[in-house]
C-alpha cells in the first residue's frame, strides 16, 4: 500500500481546519471559493507577497516552505504545481508581464 507524503498529509489537515474555521459549509461551491481565496490572500501575506511561495504553500502547507528556508519545496509534484499556476497567473495579467521562472514572478501588493 502507497503511504501518502507528510506534506500532503499536513497540507489536507490545514485545508481541513481552514474550512472548519472559515467556511460555514465547505461543500458549498460559493463557500468553497472565498475560503480558498482567503486562504491564499493569507499565505500570499505570510511569505511576503511572493506568488511562487504562496502556491508552493497552498500546495504542499506552508511549513513545507519554512521547513525548506522559504523556498519552493524540492517535491516534484510542488514544483509541477508552482510552475503550472505560475504560468496561467502571467498570462492572466498584461502582456507587459513576463515569466522567465518562479523566481521572477511579480509580489503581489
Amino acid at each position: 500500500m502507497l503511504k501518502q507524503p507528510q506534506p500532503l498529509k499536513l497540507r489536507g489537515e490545514a485545508l481541513f481546519a481552514l474550512t472548519q474555521s472559515k467556511c460555514c459549509r465547505p461543500f458549498d461551491p460559493s463557500e468553497n471559493i472565498r475560503a480558498g481565496t482567503q486562504y491564499l490572500k493569507e499565505l500570499l501575506e505570510l511569505f511576503g507577497g511572493r506568488v511562487d511561495l504562496a502556491l508552493a504553500g497552498y500546495n504542499a502547507g506552508e511549513g513545507a516552505v519554512v521547513r525548506f528556508g522559504g523556498a519552493v519545496p524540492a517535491f516534484r509534484e510542488t514544483q509541477d504545481y508552482v510552475e503550472r499556476i505560475s504560468k496561467r497567473y502571467v498570462l492572466s495579467k498584461p502582456s507587459d508581464v513576463k515569466l522567465e521562472g518562479a523566481s521572477k514572478l511579480p509580489r503581489v501588493q
